[in-house]
């Protein structure tokens, strides 16, 4: 049998475990091959996909093999290279477990190409087309060229002009022409950005935020079942790790303009528990702040605040200074002739974003793995690249490939004689 990587050997050996929990005897093949074939997954109670019986089968050849590595090495030398062709295999004096295992897991492999590439070849090469695409490389600036071609922003003035209105003395109106900024001086320009950003389409809107959360954190498809909620009422339901547990769910959890990713539903929950992943990037922010909120404009004439009325005296002009900060038009420039007079806030009419939270799911509803699958496979084709996406492509592409100090630490493990992960536990603490 030819040398296999660790990896692979250890996926195969965690299924062969699979099989010999329900099973047994991993070499009781009649028995594996019914478990194989009338099986159901753990998770969601549906039969074995055509990839995972393929996987089980290959652990199952595997394991066999094993068994007769020996032999076959000594009595059938072209084995290694021969192997994994069925015709072969049929023509053999080997152990009919064996060859029954390899034609099932070779019917599988048919299977599973013939939904891959549509066109499987008996000599196992697929579609021209498709391995021409597969050529073709996906770049950071390919990423960054449609992460800026999925949006649409709204032009806003950063300036607009207003009538400035102060007040009233003797029913005369104290006003002024102004230049003002659009919106008020305290709106967060991130909430600007936000609001701006309303124009782009739901659909393009959810594939650049699912974009992003590959690339920026690794996730895997079940972000494509995230929850809207605000952090006051998370707090509130879900005050320990254990509620959250026994929830078994995905949050976004909303603190005005900050985010954080809580999940409990995941590949590998029960090793890991809860996780918690603030989001850091500003981009990312702000169309996850598009996407929660609903928005509406308000200026302050929306408010109409209610004019003041103060007898005539300089305490009382001194007290409408105190309250305005002197940023007001001066009374005493007019002719008093009565006892009274009126004043109020000015009513600059820049606007005011006000924002509320949106219920229900992130991307609108639940995203299985298929669809998310559907969503990012074509995206290339935007920017007129001829390949094909994957989240994986893109974690991959937000990850990096393998760095300098990854390879130093692979050297050395090998060196020492275990795997990465081992030298890590031991060694980096």
């Amino acid at each position: 049998m030819k040398e296999l990587s660790e990896n692979t050997i250890a996926l195969y050996s965690k299924n062969v475990s699979r099989v010999e929990d329900v099973v047994g005897d991993i070499l009781d093949v009649k028995s594996v091959i019914k478990f194989i074939e009338t099986g159901v997954s753990a998770r969601g109670g549906k039969p074995f996909s055509v990839s995972t019986k393929r996987n089980l089968y290959t652990a199952l050849i595997y394991q066999l093999t094993l068994d007769i590595e020996d032999t076959l090495d000594k009595e059938v030398p072209e084995y290694k290279q021969k192997a994994k062709t069925i015709d072969w295999v049929k023509q053999q004096d080997l152990d009919e477990n064996i060859i029954t295992a390899y034609i099932k897991y070779n019917n599988e492999q048919d299977k599973l190409n013939e939904i891959l590439f549509n066109k499987y070849k008996k000599e196992g090469t697929i579609n021209p087309e498709k391995s021409k695409a597969k050529q073709e490389v996906f770049t950071k600036e390919d990423y960054n060229t449609l992460l800026s071609t999925l949006k649409i922003e709204h032009t806003i003035p950063e300036e607009t002009d207003f009538h400035l209105i102060y007040g009233e003395i003797d029913g005369d109106v104290i006003a002024e022409d102004v230049v003002a900024p659009y919106f008020v001086d305290d709106t967060p320009p991130l909430l600007i950005d936000a609001y701006k950003l309303q124009k782009t389409p739901d659909g393009a809107l959810n594939i650049y935020i699912l974009l992003q959360l590959f690339y920026q954190h690794s996730f895997r498809n079940e972000i494509g079942n995230l929850r809207i909620i605000d952090k006051k009422s998370f707090d509130k339901l879900y005050d320990t790790d254990e509620k959250i547990i026994k929830k078994k769910s995905n949050w976004i959890v909303v603190d005005d303009l900050d985010f954080e990713i809580v999940r409990a539903q995941y590949k590998t929950d029960k090793v890991y528990g809860v996780i918690r992943t603030p989001i850091e990037n500003r981009d990312l922010k702000v169309a996850l702040a598009t996407k929660v909120y609903n928005f509406k404009l308000e200026t302050f004439r929306t408010i109409r605040p209610v004019p003041k009325e103060y007898k005539w005296s300089a305490k009382s002009l001194k007290e409408i200074k105190k309250l305005y900060a002197g940023d007001i038009k001066d009374p005493e420039i007019r002719i008093k002739t009565k006892d009274t007079f009126k004043y109020k806030i000015p009513q600059v009419n820049n606007h005011i974003i006000v924002k509320t939270i949106k219920k229900g799911f992130l991307f609108d509803s639940e995203l299985s793995s298929d669809k998310i699958q559907g969503m990012i496979r074509p995206m290339a084709k935007v920017i007129n690249k001829n390949i094909e996406l994957s989240p994986t492509m893109i974690v991959k592409l937000g990850i990096g490939g393998m760095t300098p100090a990854i390879k130093e630490l692979q050297k050395k493990a090998k060196s020492r004689g275990h795997t990465t992960t081992t030298q890590l536990k031991t060694y980096l603490k």
